[in-house]
């Protein structure tokens, strides 16, 4: 009984202090890696996805993955491109692209804030991951761990919380910081999209 208390137990301390290595990949997926914002193919479409497609720096997509192959369909060099009710189009005018850069500019800040906290937290819950193995593989060999042993780890554990913590604490501030800017510029590049398009500096595509 002792034995499966303690496990459990383990379990219980190392799934709470390793939930926020999940938000942290959940962070990853959504703001970095290549985009400012990045959705899932779950829900429904989005009235208008949009991207733009750099030749040289980080892409900007705001839509469904499953659009994205379409939206890097059109070759080489630097353009913005839009679906909206069915119809996609181009948008290649250097005024409007350098515009749109200039709303998303605001997000790099706190996106080089984000990539730095994540680091930080996954040094941490790679030595976690390591302790956690090492416990198991003395409880399945020994059996029950001698109150030592437990003492010792359980300081351990405290200690990695006592650092996680704080960080996780930066990462949900960070995190709200990014999703206000990029609502704000979203909504903003939106009002360009349009503005492109009433004006006839779209193109449409097939």
């Amino acid at each position: 009984m002792y034995l499966s208390f303690t496990r459990q137990a383990l379990v219980l301390t190392l799934l709470s202090l390793l939930g926020s290595a999940a938000y942290m990949e959940t962070t990853r997926a959504e703001t970095l890696r290549g985009f400012h914002h990045l959705t899932s193919d779950d829900g429904e479409t989005s009235e208008l996805s949009y991207a733009l497609i750099r030749e040289q720096g980080r892409d900007l997509f705001v839509g469904h993955t499953r659009e994205l192959k379409a939206a890097k369909a059109h070759g080489k060099g630097t353009y913005l491109w839009a679906k909206q009710d069915g119809k996609t189009y181009l948008i290649d005018d250097p005024e409007i692209i350098k515009s749109v850069e200039a709303v998303w500019q605001p997000l790099s800040v706190p996106e080089a804030q984000m990539e730095k906290l994540e680091k930080q937290m996954e040094e941490f819950t790679s030595v976690m991951e390591i302790h956690q193995a090492e416990f198991e593989a003395i409880t399945e060999v020994e059996g029950i761990p001698d109150p030592e042993m437990m003492r010792e780890f359980e300081a351990e554990m405290a200690k990695f919380e006592e650092h996680i913590e704080p960080i996780s604490e930066q990462m949900d501030a960070v995190g709200d910081e990014l999703g206000k800017l990029g609502e704000q510029a979203s909504n903003q590049t939106r009002e360009l999209i349009a503005k492109a398009i009433a004006e006839g500096k779209a193109k449409k595509t097939p």
